[in-house]
């Protein structure tokens, strides 16, 4: 590879989207690319405080409606750290030379969030998902989209889960 790609590997929970961007991440590290993986949410404080809630540690809103408007926002600016910070941002690390393998980016929120009305007037469905304009990534992803019927993903997540 000569240029540095930003590679995204997608898939509900079970269809093994981690397990297939660790695969890559080793292929291409054998052939002695730079390669960094990442993943959403982030490892930022942003995607961090996601996890915390869906663990239980951190409260928020128990009405449905005003929930999944909090998680929207807290998604989007997320995703807005995860392409953007100076550490060790998306952007930053295609400027520096890598090649960036990410399980799930924006299109998990379209597939998890796009039945709710509110999720779609959120404002980041345009600016902070790194898009110059409509539909025009700044940095265009290569998507690898896993697909599995939902039993056996529900199966392969319950058995994560022990």
């Amino acid at each position: 590879m000569n240029k540095p790609l930003f590679i995204v590997i997608e898939g509900i929970d079970g269809s093994g989207s981690s397990t297939q961007t660790k695969m890559l991440y080793e292929a291409l590290t054998n052939l002695n690319h730079k390669v960094k993986l990442t993943h959403e949410p982030s490892d930022g404080p942003i995607g961090v405080m996601i996890r915390q809630i869906f663990k239980g540690r951190i409260k928020v809103c128990k009405d449905p409606h005003l929930f999944d408007l909090q998680m929207g926002y807290l998604f989007a600016a997320d995703r807005h750290d995860h392409l953007h910070n100076e550490t060790d941002g998306v952007i930053k690390l295609l400027n520096d030379g890598n090649t960036v393998i990410s399980s799930r980016y924006y299109f998990s929120s379209l597939a998890y969030h796009q039945h709710r009305h509110a999720y779609r007037r959120l404002p980041f469905n345009r600016h902070s998902m790194g898009w110059k304009g409509r539909l025009q990534f700044t940095h265009r992803p290569w998507c690898i989209y896993l697909s599995y019927e939902s039993s056996t993903t529900g199966w392969r997540h319950s058995q994560q889960s022990r």
